[in-house]
């Protein structure tokens, strides 16, 4: 009996490790490059919305396991009204966690590395009309995917974006674009850190081209909060930098997502900028602005952005300005600052730039004349600018006769110390 029983053992475990040599052949077979790419291709438009196809795709279980990986060659999306490529994709891998997606139903993404590709975007393109087919409706036994997925790092390199719309006429390139994400998500909680590079980026509006060929590099530390239809409710931002032609911004705050408005609370600093670097980047069609115009120095600057952003009502955004070291000369002015350093404040409602007022603190600089010490305020700036001032200055008198009009019999020398005060004093008046 014992010997039977041995036997029958011996062949059932025999049997059993055939089945899984079977299944396993099978699932080789079945995951293979050449059974798997018709099968995607067949149904990738249905899934994208748009036509599209690629040219292979590989799967690996058995020696990624307990993850799936798979791996995208060459993905091409074409627009649905002509045979135009919007996209390509040279390679994707993604590693999806296979123990979590098998008994929790839930799809966490380990990373996904994307290389070499580009993508054309417009408006007026169908592209822009792709959504996720619901293929639940069609059929039931299909599982449907959830809209907002666990990726826990996210890699991209070598891409290029360009984006063109007509209303309004807009224009923006990216070149070598190097994206790095990584976190995690809870509960329709997002959690990451974002570091994302462009080695030349241009932009132009209205055919006035404000960025050309700039450097630009964003890093943050993010979170968002999604609803259960995926809806954006707030994004947080941590000590984030973006960084145009060496020229960096720092940023922190919250934005909140409210009905078709925007509740806005940031903060902003910018330190010790070079105003020179500033100038080289104002677009050739502002050059005219600036001629006979000479200015050096640098500025630091930082305040707040608070308030709601609709198409009714737009923030509120305070201003400290620090100069330092500034050298100003104008061609059709007598006299230039130099060596001038000052403290501005102000606060501007977006929603009605008439009540702007500009606070001097404190300035100080030396003419051709003398030194001047001054604090005040300018106020209707957008209209007949008025100023008050409180100034104090030593000055040499030889040196203001050139200030005196031709045919003004006028003589006189040594050096004065004066105070003075003005009140609402328009600068047309002065001109």
């Amino acid at each position: 009996m014992k010997k039977v029983l041995k036997i029958s053992g011996i062949s059932l475990g025999a049997l059993l490790l055939l089945a899984l040599i079977a299944i396993v052949i099978a699932l080789i077979f079945l995951t293979t490059s050449k059974r798997i790419t018709p099968i995607v291709n067949e149904n990738l438009e249905k899934y994208i919305g748009v036509p599209s196809s690629v040219e292979s795709v590989d799967l690996s279980i058995f020696s990624t396991f307990p993850n799936i990986n798979v791996c995208i060659s060459n993905l091409y999306v074409f627009d649905n009204n002509s045979d135009d490529t919007v996209a390509f994709v040279g390679e994707c891998c993604a590693t999806v966690d296979a123990m979590k997606f098998l008994f929790k139903k839930e799809i966490v993404v380990e990373k996904i590395d994307l290389n070499n590709g580009f993508a054309d975007l417009n408006p007026n393109r169908s592209i822009f009309d792709i959504g996720v087919a619901d293929v639940a409706d069609e059929d039931t036994s299909t599982v449907s995917l959830p809209l907002l997925i666990d990726l826990c790092k996210l890699t991209v390199s070598n891409v290029d974006v360009n984006y063109v719309s007509y209303n309004p006429d807009m224009k923006a390139e990216l070149a070598g674009l190097e994206l790095n994400a990584n976190g995690s998500m809870v509960d329709y909680n997002v959690n990451a850190n974002l570091s994302l590079a462009a080695e030349k980026v241009n932009f132009s509006m209205d055919t006035v081209d404000f960025l050309s060929s700039s450097k630009v590099s964003v890093s943050s530390p993010l979170q968002m909060s999604f609803t259960e239809d995926v809806t954006l409710e707030k994004v947080v931002l941590g000590n984030s930098k973006v960084t145009v032609n060496e020229l960096g911004l720092d940023v922190a705050g919250q934005v909140d997502f409210v009905a078709d408005s925007l509740s806005v609370n940031m903060n902003y600093n910018v330190d010790n900028w070079n105003i020179s670097d500033v100038v080289a980047m104002i677009p050739k069609e502002f050059e005219s602005l600036l001629e006979g115009i000479n200015v050096e120095g640098g500025f630091s600057v930082n305040g707040e952005v608070k308030g709601m952003l609709s198409d009714s009502s737009m923030p509120k955004v305070s201003v400290n300005l620090d100069v330092e070291d500034l050298d100003f000369a104008y061609s059709e002015l007598p006299l230039s600052l130099n060596n001038t350093n000052c403290k501005i404040n102000t606060n501007v409602d977006l929603t009605d730039l008439s009540a702007m007022e500009l606070f001097i603190i404190s300035m100080t600089t030396n003419t051709e004349v003398g030194n001047v010490e001054l604090s005040g305020k300018v106020s209707d700036i957008m209209g007949d600018i008025r100023c008050d001032f409180c100034a104090s200055g030593n000055f040499n008198i030889d040196e203001m006769m050139m200030l005196v009009p031709d045919g003004l019999d006028v003589e006189a020398s040594g050096s004065a110390k004066a105070d003075l005060k003005v009140l609402r004093f328009s600068v047309a008046e002065l001109m």
